[in-house]
C-alpha cells in the first residue's frame, strides 16, 4: 500500500473504535510501533522502499473475518485518492457488485480522467470505462446522462474498439425504461439483424436477456394499444 495512502487514514479507524479515548497518536509514533518487530510474529507493516508498505497477511484476514466485506466510505475515497487507474477499475467493478453506484462513478471518474491523462492510450480502454460509466448513471436512473453517454460511444467508437453490440442493447434497454419503445424496438431490431450477420461470438451480448427484454417490449407496447 502507498505510505500516502496509510497516512490518509491515520486514526480514522482508533476514532471509530474508541472516540477521545483512543485518540490518534503522533503520525511518526504510529509508524515506528506499525514497523516494530514483535516477539511473536512478524510487524503490522513493512517498509517496502520509501513510498509502500507490505500488510502483514493475518491482518488483511482477520480484518476480511470480522468485517462484511464492504470497506467505509472514506476509507474507499481515500483509497481513490492515490489509486492507479486499473485500482480505480477494480474498485468501481466491486463497487457497482454491492449496488453503491455512487461510489462507483466516482471511481470511473477518476478511472476515466486518468487514463486520459496518459500518452498514446488506446481508444478502446477509454471508451470501455465510459461504457461502464453509462452503465453506472442508468443504475443511478440518471437516464437522460446515460443516453449521452451511449451516443457518443456510438458516434465515436469504430469496429474492434469496444462491443459496440452491447452498447446498442444497453441504450436499447435504456429507451424501453423511458417508455420510448418505437425507437427501442429499432434498436433491438438492429442488434438481432447484425447478431445474425456475424459469425458467434459477435458479441458478448446474453441474447437470451435480450430476447426476455424485447418480449417484454412487445408486451408493454401490445398493452397500450
Amino acid at each position: 500500500l502507498p505510505r500516502v495512502l496509510l497516512d490518509a487514514l491515520h486514526g480514522s479507524y482508533l476514532e471509530e473504535r474508541g472516540g477521545d479515548d483512543l485518540s490518534p497518536e503522533d503520525q511518526d509514533d504510529a509508524w515506528r510501533w506499525a514497523q516494530a518487530p514483535r516477539q511473536l510474529g512478524s510487524p503490522p507493516l513493512r517498509r517496502v522502499g520509501a513510498d509502500h508498505c507490505n500488510v502483514f497477511d493475518y491482518l488483511v484476514d482477520e480484518s476480511r473475518r470480522r468485517g462484511d466485506g464492504i470497506a467505509p466510505e472514506a476509507t474507499t475515497h481515500a483509497a481513490l485518492e492515490h489509486a492507479s487507474p486499473g485500482d480505480a477499475g477494480s474498485i468501481a467493478a466491486t463497487a457497482s457488485r454491492q449496488r453503491r453506484h455512487g461510489l462507483a462513478e466516482v471511481a470511473l471518474r477518476r478511472q476515466y480522467a486518468a487514463v486520459s491523462r496518459q500518452v498514446g492510450v488506446d481508444i478502446s480502454v477509454v471508451l470501455a470505462i465510459r461504457n461502464n460509466l453509462a452503465i453506472t448513471l442508468q443504475a443511478q436512473r440518471r437516464l437522460i446522462e446515460a443516453e449521452a453517454e451511449y451516443r457518443a460511444i456510438l458516434a465515436e467508437a469504430v469496429a474492434g474498439q469496444v462491443d459496440l453490440l452491447q452498447v446498442r442493447s444497453n441504450l436499447a434497454t435504456l429507451l424501453q425504461e423511458q417508455y420510448r419503445w418505437g425507437e427501442a424496438e429499432a434498436e433491438y431490431r438492429a442488434v438481432f439483424a447484425a447478431l445474425a450477420a456475424q459469425p458467434p461470438p459477435a458479441s458478448g451480448i446474453d441474447v437470451l436477456k435480450l430476447r426476455n427484454n424485447f418480449a417484454a417490449l412487445l408486451a408493454d407496447r401490445k398493452s397500450v394499444v
